[in-house]
């Protein structure tokens, strides 16, 4: 049987996700409360009182809506959301910077504060740049999938391709013992898509990946 490169990836977690994939894409839905069981759970592992980790977890239980409405509402500028453990779990939603890299320009910036408070999180989530959208980095992590079929056949260890949400790249793992196959491929992917793909495992802070509810 072959395996999975995974070792890189045991750290990005999702915090919510039971309590977020119950609701729905309304601001206005009423929110299930985290079970104590949760909200203690996530308290121990964070080091922070039961009532910030309640706080936290229900925030956190909005970020499907936040995630539709934004897709919806900045299109080519969403860069996605993200939760980072290395800011105090602080949700922060991405928006693709302004061509000439002055940052995020003032209209879209307007637009993802509508949509934050829209989606009931005010106050809670932090907006960032980020130089590729959300759709780019999906496109290419599809393309790199389709190439990795024939790149791992035969491979005992294969390589995974994985969008790093808060970098806005896609990220290779890198077998032990690649193949010949395998090391092409990843020389080619570097000189191909230059600083849009990285290898080996992410940098710190590690981001707790958010699941991302079906659009309605």
């Amino acid at each position: 049987m072959k395996a999975s490169h995974h070792g890189w990836r045991a750290v990005v977690v999702t915090v919510a996700v039971g309590l977020a994939a119950s609701v729905t894409a309304s601001a206005d839905a009423p929110l299930p409360a985290p079970s104590q069981l949760e909200v203690a759970a996530y308290a121990s592992t964070s080091r922070i009182s039961s009532q910030l980790a309640e706080s936290r977890l229900l925030a956190q239980a909005r970020i499907p809506a936040l995630v539709s409405a934004a897709r919806a509402a900045l299109g080519a500028s969403f860069g996605g959301v993200w939760v980072d453990n290395g800011a105090d779990d602080r949700i922060t939603l991405g928006v693709v910077s302004s061509d000439d890299s002055s940052g995020i320009s003032a209209q879209v910036a307007t637009s993802a504060q509508k949509v934050i408070a829209e989606a009931g999180l005010d106050g809670v989530v932090d907006v960032s740049p980020v130089p590729r959208s959300e759709a780019f980095v999906t496109a290419l992590q599809a393309k790199l999938d389709e190439e990795l079929v024939s790149v791992n056949a035969g491979a005992s260890v294969t390589i995974d391709a994985e969008p790093d949400v808060k970098s806005a790249k896609v990220r290779l793992s890198v077998p032990p013992a690649a193949t010949v196959a395998q090391q092409e491929f990843l020389r080619s992917a570097q000189h191909r898509f230059g600083d849009a793909v990285a290898l080996g495992p992410e940098s710190t802070p590690l981001i707790r990946e958010v699941p991302v509810a079906a659009d309605a």
